[in-house]
């Protein structure tokens, strides 16, 4: 004790307090004002929860608690320690300063930086648009800069230029996304909103995004008038709008204009060469509608939309040879179609996908339409190994393109790299979550990779997006077949053959096989009797009669469509790495189907054998 009868240890406790006490006061008021400076919240009650939302989100407040604590066992320990050892005053008093001195320091370091399994990296900060109270109504996964392009308003006199408006909204999007930082919903999910008198914050929390762009098209003879104005998804609050008024011939400088003004209000530094204005397009204003139209019918997605969606690009390339963004266009049509919807006309398709894209490649090298087009090339023509390097082009010039994210997932799923394929796949649903085609390319990954649960419920998630329920059905119908799941086979299969075909090949042998269920052997028989009908030598024919075959147990014909279907294409290879198609891949025959592919090149020269074949000895290899 000391000479006032006072314990020591209680003494250094009041002043470790009190000096605790006013340190945090200091930390406390110095935090609030540098994040009043940084956000301009004034002292608003949003401003203050939005404040505490941030400390909590750096973890401030855990690293203060702990600090004290730990603090005042020290202080004890050090007092306890130095009264016994009978040391001068003044050392525990400079003890307790160096701990209180530290507070400030540590809850300072906790704001500052964030401790990672990858070391100590700078905290970042969170989106003004994100925070506080309008936290409750953004998605929790928005990113800090994040906006869709909604569907612009045809405002023109006669109501006519739908398709137009369209194209000028779709155009705009393509654009931002090469901005480097800036997340872009999808055009597919943004399109969904069309004609909708639907909620912004609705519309915000749907596509994760903080930001919305909605705008007109006002269309009169030579001239055009396209409003926009840029939102916040949280509240509808107006950040930017401009009108801009021009001649038709100015179309695309009113796009760049227009891209490189919401860039500007999203704080967002605009590089050169960033957008594709300029990049191999029109000037040419009839081109120009001809290929607005065109994008417009294929994305209708149907036999008679996409026929007609060909004879419009073809129309803008003819008043237009030099225009780039159509032949990239063409090329993917062409080839979609040899596959799909114009499936007997495949040979004549794959010739004119070959020449568009050597077109696209030709007028303007570097441009995203131009390398798409060339990774096409290079994977229908299975030089793999420069087709990723092409897809992984496309998506450093735009890596928030759904499509770009898409095609590479599908790529990597092509060459058996079915792991490697979920991250670009989950990207491409991330970017367009109302989009139904990435949806399903997400659960056949999925499928792939064994995990049937997670398959069925982005097939479930299906069921309510954009797109032809008759091929999402279609697809988790094979997922059935490898479950043995009657009931939903059954479901899927009403759904497929109800109303008109989607795909004729598709229906007819389908409907022949759901009457011989359980019979497996006349099944075989039948399935046997399509491979010799000419009626159905096309490429989705001998896919239906692959899947049919393989599910009745008859690996070799299963086999043998494989290889009829791609002497001339490699768009059906991702589909023998499907739990279905297990017992084809164990064929000593199967082996030849990949060499011939040139998967086994592309292996060996890559030394990544993807999750299903493995080298074996001085040249072989085995698959499972």
């Amino acid at each position: 004790m000391d000479k006032a009868g006072e314990d020591p240890r209680h003494r250094a406790g009041i002043f470790f307090s009190i000096a605790i006490t006013n340190s945090i006061f200091i930390a406390g008021n110095a935090f609030s004002i540098c994040h009043w400076a940084r956000i301009g919240a004034g002292g608003t009650d949003a401003g203050m929860n939005s404040f505490i939302t941030e400390l909590k989100r750096r973890k401030v407040f855990q690293v203060g608690v702990a600090y004290i604590v730990l603090a005042w066992v020290i202080a004890q320990v050090m007092d306890l320690a130095l009264e016994n050892f009978a040391a001068p005053d003044w050392v525990i008093k400079t003890v307790l300063t160096l701990l209180v001195v530290g507070f400030p320091i540590a809850v300072f370091l906790a704001w500052a930086y964030d401790l990672t399994p990858e070391g100590i990296k700078l905290t970042e900060d969170a989106s003004p648009e994100t925070s506080g109270a309008e936290a409750a109504v953004a998605p929790p996964a928005a990113i800090k800069q994040s906006i869709a392009v909604l569907p612009f308003a045809d405002m023109s006199p006669e109501k006519d230029q739908e398709y137009f408006s369209d194209g000028i909204a779709e155009e705009l999007l393509n654009q931002l996304t090469k901005l480097k930082g800036l997340h872009v919903a999808g055009r597919t999910s943004s399109f969904f909103f069309k004609g909708k008198n639907e909620d912004l914050r609705d519309i915000g929390e749907k596509l994760n995004v903080a930001h919305i762009l909605e705008g007109s098209v006002r269309k009169a003879g030579n001239r055009v008038r396209i409003t926009a104005q840029l939102v916040k998804a949280a509240d509808g609050y107006h950040i930017w709008s401009e009108t801009f008024d021009r001649d038709l011939d100015d179309i695309f400088a009113i796009q760049d204009e227009t891209a490189k003004s919401v860039a500007g209000a999203l704080s967002i530094q605009l590089g050169v060469g960033e957008t594709e204005f300029g990049d191999g397009g029109t000037q040419n204003p009839e081109a120009f509608d001809a290929y607005l139209n065109g994008l417009s019918l294929y994305h209708q997605f149907g036999r008679r939309e996409t026929a007609e969606a060909i004879n419009s690009l073809e129309k803008a390339v003819e008043l237009d040879p030099n225009f780039v963004l159509a032949w990239g266009w063409l090329a993917q049509i062409y080839d979609n179609a040899a596959f799909s919807f114009l499936s007997e006309q495949a040979e004549e398709l794959g010739k004119r996908s070959e020449e568009a894209a050597q077109r696209a490649i030709s007028i303007a090298p570097e441009a995203i339409a131009s390398i798409r087009a060339l990774a096409l090339l290079k994977t229908r023509n299975r030089e793999w190994a420069e087709a990723d390097q092409q897809w992984r082009r496309a998506l450093a010039a735009a890596p928030g393109d759904a499509h770009s994210n898409y095609e590479y997932g599908r790529f990597l799923l092509h060459v058996g790299r079915a792991k490697d394929a979920l991250h670009y796949c989950q990207r491409a649903v991330q970017i367009d979550p109302l989009s139904l085609i990435p949806c399903v390319l997400l659960a056949v990954v999925h499928q792939v990779n064994g995990n049937t649960e997670e398959a069925l419920k982005e097939f479930r998630r299906g069921e309510g997006l954009i797109g032809n329920e008759q091929f999402l059905s279609s697809v988790t119908l094979v997922c059935a077949m490898e479950q043995n799941d009657r009931a939903l086979m059954e479901q899927s299969l009403d759904k497929m053959l109800e109303g008109e075909p989607f795909l004729p090949d598709d229906e007819s042998i389908t409907r022949s096989m759901r009457t011989r269920l359980d019979s497996p052997e006349e099944a075989r028989k039948e399935l046997r009797r399509f491979d010799v009908d000419p009626d159905y030598d096309t490429p989705i024919g001998r896919t239906v009669i692959t899947v049919w075959a393989a599910y009745f147990g008859d690996y070799e014909l299963a086999l043998k469509q494989f290889q009829d279907v791609s002497q001339d294409r490699a768009v059906a290879i991702f589909l023998v790495w499907r739990p279905i198609q297990k017992g084809m891949r164990l064929l000593p025959a199967f082996k030849d189907l990949l060499r011939d592919f040139k998967l086994v090149d592309y292996w060996q020269s890559t030394g990544n054998w993807g999750d299903f074949c493995r080298p074996v000895g001085d040249g072989d290899f085995e698959c499972l």
